[in-house]
């Protein structure tokens, strides 16, 4: 009995210290080799980050890579062999992931246009319907099987039961009818509701379509139509161009477009994303030129002609044109607007030439607030009885105060 507890007990102690033993191999292994030095660590996993869960709602998958690597003595990591590894736990590299609940109702972002006369327009819970007045509807609600029983349907926010209208009704596959006579309304919101979820499809009651479409261009891309399930070749319909940005010189016009599905009874309009316009050679943008952008170009005006008794300024107007480069280069006269022209002159200095007067110009010019009373009193004097007047102030200027310069 003793020998069978001593096996239990030697392989036990094996076992713990397998992984010892067997790196220790490998890495003696690899030495003689020359795949690793005496200084490199033992061989180990490595994880990278978890990916994306693989659904947007509901139960999934995420994963992530696994390496086996060792870092050698300049403190790089070298990948090996997974057989390296083999005597290493893994951790798991796939986990269940679960973000949300998935909606019980499938929804469909399509836009119906009726363009001929016909009944019943059928249309999927999500879309939005453009129809005739005297169009009857069916709007059905795709759910999942296990909860078709649980729909719920609302017209405006108020529940609707079998029996109460006989306008509307609900069939035994839970799809809502609004008959050909109901057309008191033109624009109404029917609500799907199961459980916590809902989606509404609004519907607009229209006398007829108006379509501001160019042209419609046949694509390669095919789509499911909703209504009948039938696969369907889309259409990228054009806009009109707009107006050119500006009113001269270069602007730009833009246009969009539609992705849709064209039958001689309506149209189903579809996410932009579900078309691709740029295989067709199909610009939405393009340069404009209406006419050449001309303006009057003015200088800065010329000092006055008189330092009093009313001078004159003056300065220069030209007529000029704009460059595709964005420089302006002179041009006739008679491109331009003389009704928008500026005056090219204008009248300056218009106060009396007195000495008072033109000592409070310059007063005002040199930023002085006072000068001596007694000052201005001999000028007047001066300036009333003797010729030499002028002469007289502008020795005194200069002698004195030198900020005066009269003429």
């Amino acid at each position: 009995m003793w020998y069978i507890l001593f096996l239990t007990h030697v392989f036990y102690t094996l076992g713990v210290y397998k992984y010892t033993l067997m790196s220790l191999h490998i890495f003696l292994e690899n030495m003689i080799y020359g795949v690793v030095h005496f200084c490199d660590d033992l061989p180990k996993w490595i994880y990278g980050n978890w990916s994306q869960c693989s659904k947007s709602c509901g139960e999934g998958r995420s994963y992530r890579t696994v390496a086996c690597v060792r870092t050698l003595s300049n403190d790089t990591n070298v990948e090996f062999n997974s057989s390296d590894c083999r005597y290493l736990k893994q951790l798991e590299t796939v986990k269940t992931c679960l973000l949300m609940q998935c909606p019980a109702i499938k929804t469909f972002e399509i836009d119906l246009y009726q363009i001929k006369s016909f009944t019943p327009a059928r249309i999927l819970v999500g879309m939005d319907a453009h129809i005739f007045e005297n169009t009857s509807l069916i709007v059905e609600c795709r759910t999942k099987m296990n909860y078709k029983n649980r729909v719920q349907w609302f017209r405006d926010g108020i529940r609707v039961r079998n029996g109460l209208s006989s306008h509307i009704r609900i069939s035994k596959k839970k799809k809502l009818k609004i008959l050909q006579d109901f057309i008191n309304y033109k624009f109404t919101v029917y609500t799907c509701r199961v459980g916590n979820f809902s989606v509404d499809s609004k519907v607009f009651r229209i006398p007829h379509l108006h379509r501001n479409i160019s042209v419609s261009i046949l694509t390669n891309t095919q789509a499911k139509d909703p209504s009948d399930r039938k696969r369907r070749r889309l259409y990228v319909s054009l806009t009109p161009w707009t107006i050119c940005s500006q009113q001269c010189g270069f602007g730009v016009q833009t246009r969009d477009f539609k992705c849709e599905i064209i039958t001689d009874k309506y149209i189903l309009e579809f996410p932009k994303s579900d078309c691709s316009y740029q295989d067709l050679n199909i610009t939405l943008n393009k340069t404009c030129y209406i006419q050449p952008c001309v303006k009057w170009k003015y200088t800065s005006w010329s000092p006055c002609t008189k330092r009093c008794g009313s001078g004159v300024m003056n300065r220069s107007v030209n007529c000029v044109r704009m460059q595709p480069n964005g420089t302006f280069v002179s041009t006739a006269e008679l491109e331009c607007d003389n009704l928008t022209r500026y005056t090219d002159f204008k009248k300056c200095n218009l106060y009396n030439c007195s000495v008072h007067e033109i000592v409070k110009k310059d007063l005002e010019f040199y930023q002085l607030d006072t000068v001596p009373k007694v000052y201005l009193y001999i000028l007047n004097i001066l300036c009333k009885y003797f010729v030499e007047c002028f002469i007289f102030i502008y020795m005194l200027n200069k002698k004195y105060l030198s900020i005066f310069t009269l003429f």
